[in-house]
């Protein structure tokens, strides 16, 4: 980070820069600041690549990994996420789940779309079914690192569908 905020400086400002870097680091008069600023550049575009790299989300994530006893087990990121969904789908309160998996090593990262029972109180199915997920994820022997469950109406797809339409009118 700190190389990216020199590198932007340099790129910005090539001359108080380089008088900065005079100053902390001896004689360099030899320096031209227009090459500077060309190095500048290249190098706050890899740091910025480098940047993104660390802190890009990683939900793409094929393997996951549980330890057992003399071993490790994987588990691909279709099987974590089909264990999810066979849970959800003997309980009540919630249908047409969808689940997506991230996360790294033993850390798993779940976002778990549905949409509500008529009738079901989304307080209740929302604490019952987020529980049912985090044990789900702890029975195949990994770390729950994240919860994101979003609960959708059961008619709010057609309510969507017809509201522009009654707007035109």
């Amino acid at each position: 980070m700190i190389v990216l905020i020199f590198a932007v400086a340099v790129a910005t400002q090539p001359r108080s820069a380089v008088a900065f870097a005079q100053d902390r680091l001896g004689s360099l008069t030899t320096v031209d600041p227009a090459s500077t600023s060309v190095i500048a550049l290249i190098v706050a575009v890899v740091a910025f690549v480098v940047l993104l790299a660390e802190v890009w989300p990683r939900w793409h994530r094929h393997v996951f990994e549980a330890r057992i006893d003399g071993g490790i087990v994987e588990y691909s990121s279709g099987v974590v996420a089909d264990a999810i969904r066979h849970a959800l789908a003997t309980e009540d309160g919630s249908r047409e789940c969808q689940v997506e998996i991230g996360g790294s090593g033993s850390r798993v990262q779940a976002r778990v779309q549905m949409r509500l029972d008529p009738g079901a109180d989304p307080q209740i199915v929302g604490s019952r079914l987020a529980g049912l997920v985090r044990d789900r994820i702890k029975s195949l022997g990994l770390t729950p690192n994240g919860l994101r469950l979003v609960i959708e109406s059961p008619t709010e797809s057609y309510e969507a569908a017809i509201r522009p339409a009654s707007n035109a009118a």
